[in-house]
């Protein structure tokens, strides 16, 4: 008792007080931690979730984005149904006489964001609608390796104008125009770059 009372006067405090001092402080201590750590593992998380919403935004806007591409290039491609079907094309103006009269059998089929062109012993092409170009592109390979694209706003008072951006051949890089005629009649042109009159030209004929 006086050990401790002198202690507590002199401003000291006894060993035992001392330890049960410390024993608190190490528990407090032991909580701040504690403490510290739920911050922590909380923070780590919401930065988690936060990083997995805005992802998950991301992928929503980029899917919607497409959905709208898909239904814009579906809609407008649809304006090109006039050409779906099976088509029997006669050389009118050709380069060559021996083309003349001759026959060219076309089968184009429909499949929702593309329509497909298929050339007996010639090749293979798609007709597709980019909305951000809002230009529809063809696109085609022949059996010889040639190959070519073309692009077009689309139909303007019953003509439809495709110019080539691409091409393998010389020959390639020429102007088509597509003209109708009729419910199952178009004229199909071909004039070179420099000139205006066409010097290739097909009448097509539903079949």
């Amino acid at each position: 008792m006086l050990a401790a009372f002198l202690h507590g006067a002199m401003g000291l405090q006894p060993r035992w007080f001392n330890h049960r001092r410390e024993r608190r402080w190490v528990r407090l201590e032991g909580t701040r931690k504690c403490h510290r750590g739920t911050f922590a593992l909380r923070f780590w998380m919401e930065g988690v979730i936060r990083i997995f919403f805005s992802g998950a935004l991301i992928i929503a806007i980029l899917a919607s984005s497409r959905i709208s591409v898909s239904a814009a290039s579906v809609s407008r491609l649809s304006e090109m149904d006039y050409l779906v079907g099976s088509w029997s094309c006669k050389f009118t103006k050709a380069p060559q006489p021996k083309w003349l009269g001759t026959t060219l059998r076309i089968n184009t089929a429909s499949h929702g964001r593309y329509i497909s062109l298929v050339y007996p012993g010639s090749g293979v092409a798609r007709l597709v609608y980019n909305p951000r170009l809002q230009q529809f592109v063809y696109i085609e390979t022949d059996d010889d390796g040639t190959y070519g694209a073309s692009t077009s706003p689309g139909w303007v008072a019953g003509t439809s104008t495709w110019k080539s951006i691409l091409a393998s051949t010389a020959g390639a890089a020429d102007v088509v125009t597509i003209t109708k005629k009729g419910s199952s009649t178009y004229l199909f042109d071909v004039t070179k770059p420099s000139q205006t009159a066409p010097y290739l030209e097909q009448l097509c004929s539903k079949v």
